[in-house]
């Protein structure tokens, strides 16, 4: 990595700075920031911060820096096994080798004084990272449980959008066909389904990655209006 990668890098995360002089300018530690960074971005696409109330703690080391005993690790070849968690202490490791290593309900507090790891940790909406023992807030700009999950947010920035631009005055090619005239004072009979077209359209354009369904039938006695799935999460 060039002297103007990490420079880069460093402007656009103000975490990185500091986790960067934590380590004494040791230029290695920026990219395990962004591969830490991009590997609990992409366990929260199976782990949901917003429903889990537990603890978990992702890190990884310079080198190769024994910190748990891997015969006591699950390799996680598939994330798909984080989806149902909700609890507890959940600890992964990812590996030299780019293996993740998953330990469950251990406390390594003590390991955060571990002087060539860095560790990421996530607890009650809170988030942290620890270098050298050093506390470091990510700081968190969005209305969500963790900076690196933005899903809920994206969707409340999309509806908000929707609700501004769309909806104040009919703006929506779609949603016009609901009036009984130009005046906007009456609907015409059963305008529910073109509101639903114009939503479901709108979040549709606005959403990457996103699929958007309408009257998805969950087996209740009515099915839900819309349904937003987010295809790898």
């Amino acid at each position: 990595m060039s002297d103007q990668d990490i420079v880069d890098a460093i402007k656009n995360n103000s975490y990185m700075l500091k986790i960067y002089q934590a380590f004494d300018h040791n230029q290695e530690i920026v990219a395990l920031t962004v591969k830490l960074s991009e590997t609990v971005q992409s366990i929260y696409r199976y782990l949901e911060p917003n429903h889990f109330d537990g603890k978990l703690i992702v890190f990884a080391t310079l080198g190769n820096t024994t910190i748990l005993n891997e015969a006591d690790a699950t390799n996680v070849f598939d994330k798909n096994i984080l989806i149902n968690k909700s609890s507890g202490i959940i600890v992964m490791q990812i590996t030299s080798d780019d293996r993740l290593l998953l330990w469950e309900d251990i406390d390594i507090t003590d390991k955060y004084e571990t002087s060539d790891a860095l560790f990421y940790c996530y607890e009650n909406e809170e988030e942290y990272f620890y270098a050298n023992n050093n506390q470091i807030d990510i700081g968190n700009y969005y209305s969500c449980s963790s900076r690196f999950s933005t899903q809920y947010y994206k969707l409340k920035e999309a509806l908000d959008n929707y609700k501004i631009n769309k909806i104040l005055y009919s703006s929506c090619d779609i949603l016009k066909t609901c009036w009984y005239d130009e005046k906007r004072i009456f609907f015409k009979n059963g305008p529910e389904e073109t509101m639903q077209k114009s939503l479901a359209a709108h979040l549709s354009s606005s959403l990457r990655g996103v699929d958007t369904v309408r009257e998805y039938n969950l087996g209740a006695s009515k099915p839900v209006d819309i349904r937003v799935y987010w295809k790898e999460a």
